[in-house]
């Protein structure tokens, strides 16, 4: 009798699987060239989101003095880890309107993870280095992911149904694309493009050192 129910979950969980969706994603810039680190966001309509699970914390790295990965996306209500891989300490911190927070200096020993309550563009910072730059987007939608070097994203797995489909990247203008509609038929695989028009990078990527090491580091050590 068990192995009987088993078999059958086995051949229930086969046919979902079966009936799921996949859709797949080439974002490319004005010049037709693959965008990194965008990022694929699919919401629902007229259904309740999946609960959020106990997710493990994402984690954004200190690591030669630059923050690791530079876009990192997670679901509102998800923790963040910050361990700091340098020898010199870093005071992480954000003044953006979804989260202001600040963890003093810190060097060896990880500060407790921090939650992120409110959906929006967190713009990372560090007071002793200015030149470090990261993302995080915190995001209500349950499916997403982040584009490859050559702009691809796949999203597997998907339940058929009606969504909104959104494109978030920090070279965006107010960092995302507007909502557009969406409907996934199970079974199928579903391909979209997207062209962004990116402000000058400059504006938005990581600078150059501005200080030497000794100069910026040594004190900190």
């Amino acid at each position: 009798m068990i192995m009987q129910l088993l078999y059958g979950l086995v051949g229930v969980l086969a046919v979902l699987t079966l009936q799921a969706a996949t859709l797949q994603a080439d974002i490319v810039n004005a010049q037709g060239q693959g965008v990194a680190d965008a990022i694929l966001a699919l919401t629902p309509q007229g259904a309740a989101l999946p609960p959020l699970s106990a997710l493990e914390p994402a984690v954004i790295l200190q690591k030669d003095r630059m923050f690791a990965p530079l876009v990192t996306v997670i679901r509102r209500g998800q923790a963040v880890r910050f361990p700091n891989e340098d020898r010199t300490r870093h005071h992480v911190y954000s003044v953006s309107q979804a989260k202001r927070f600040e963890i003093p200096l810190y060097a060896r020993q990880e500060p407790p993870p921090v939650v992120f309550e409110t959906a929006g563009v967190i713009v990372l910072g560090c007071n002793i280095h200015d030149h470090m730059l990261g993302y995080l987007f915190v995001l209500d939608a349950p499916y997403f992911a982040k584009s490859d070097a050559s702009g691809r994203v796949t999203l597997p797995a998907l339940p058929g149904g009606d969504y909104t489909v959104q494109v978030w990247h920090p070279g965006l203008k107010d960092y995302a694309l507007a909502p557009e509609p969406l409907r996934l038929n199970p079974t199928e695989t579903h391909n979209l493009s997207f062209t962004l028009k990116l402000r000058a990078m400059r504006l938005w990527q990581p600078k150059a050192e501005s200080a030497p090491t000794t100069d910026n580091d040594a004190a900190y050590e």
